[in-house]
């Protein structure tokens, strides 16, 4: 299996690029709506003794603007096939602006104020592209894979991996024991989870994720970002038990007394530079947000916390404190 990696430049979101990886022809991924991605995609392509339109088809791992917003614009280009699974593909012909307000009510539910979504709302990756989503997006040609359908030619197959999305897909070499993760598995980076519509338990679902990977004998994982991860299955169960110790922090924080979803987002140690929840950026106080309500999601699934409504928000409380 030949493959090759570019690294696709994130203009304007805090990243510095996204993998996208041609793989026996097909591209991974595609990168963002930008003129200097395909830019440097189509040097790439080039370098490597093809044009863009030489790709036989195009597969998406998840619907996030980094990994799929280029993709109306290649299919314009070139009218080549193009996949995604079909969770993802449903929230996008149900519409993404919707997908993220539909997270900004359950956000609203939990204590967040008004004020504050706003902001969130305005700056929010889908929102900036919306047009690209609900314009462009909905009802392009894409066709939708579920978990064991087959891809060129039968060399890669089609992981289920929902979390990071409802609809994230792995595509895997069981020859090889090699896989593209897409963003369900990172090096140095915890991929984010947060609470939506679309399932009862994102993070629940995240973790049988993590898990099913690191069951398999995986040799190397292809990631959305940063290096090929040499062993998968450790890469998975460090993330496993990072939100384990997630979840038993967020416990203590509602043991006591009933806090909201956006309480509790204020009160989690993360991993940032700031020094308050006002240096915050609002995309990131979205992640953040989400996070923390995930994480209470699952434990309410565990049996380990509950809620109860005061005023019509959401107060979370340990059981058996």
């Amino acid at each position: 299996m030949d493959i090759r990696v570019f690294k696709l430049p994130l203009p304007g979101l805090g990243i510095e690029s996204v993998n996208v990886y041609l793989v026996d022809n097909i591209l991974v991924d595609v990168g963002l709506y930008s003129a200097r991605t395909l830019h440097v995609l189509v040097r790439g392509l080039r370098a490597s003794g093809m044009n863009v339109c030489d790709v036989e088809g195009v597969v998406v791992t998840h619907f996030h603007v980094d990994h799929l917003s280029l993709l109306p614009l290649l299919l314009d280009m070139c009218g080549f096939e193009a996949y995604m699974g079909w969770r993802d593909l449903d929230v996008i012909r149900r519409g993404a602006v919707e997908f993220v307000k539909g997270i900004l009510e359950v956000y609203r539910l939990n204590g967040v104020p008004v004020e504050e979504l706003e902001l969130i709302t305005d700056l929010h990756p889908v929102m900036k592209f919306r047009d690209v989503y609900d314009v462009m997006l909905r009802d392009a040609p894409i066709k939708p894979l579920r978990d064991g359908d087959m891809l060129a030619g039968g060399s890669l197959r089609v992981l289920e991996v929902p979390g990071h999305t409802p609809g994230s897909i792995a595509l895997v070499n069981d020859y090889e024991g090699v896989a593209f993760v897409g963003d369900t598995l990172i090096d140095g980076i915890t991929p984010h989870v947060v609470a939506h519509r679309e399932s009862r338990d994102p993070l629940g679902e995240h973790l049988s994720s993590l898990r099913r990977l690191a069951s398999m004998k995986l040799k190397t994982a292809y990631p959305g970002h940063r290096s090929p991860i040499g062993d998968p299955a450790v890469r998975a169960l460090e993330l496993v038990r990072f939100h384990e110790d997630r979840l038993n922090e967020i416990l203590g924080l509602i043991r006591g007394r009933p806090r909201t979803g956006y309480d509790v987002a204020r009160g989690v140690k993360w991993r940032v530079r700031y020094d308050s929840w006002d240096q915050y950026p609002p995309v990131e106080r979205f992640f953040a947000i989400g996070e923390a309500i995930a994480h209470l999601i699952h434990l309410r699934e565990l049996g380990l916390a509950d809620y109860h409504e005061e005023k019509g928000v959401m107060k979370w409380y340990a059981l058996n404190p």
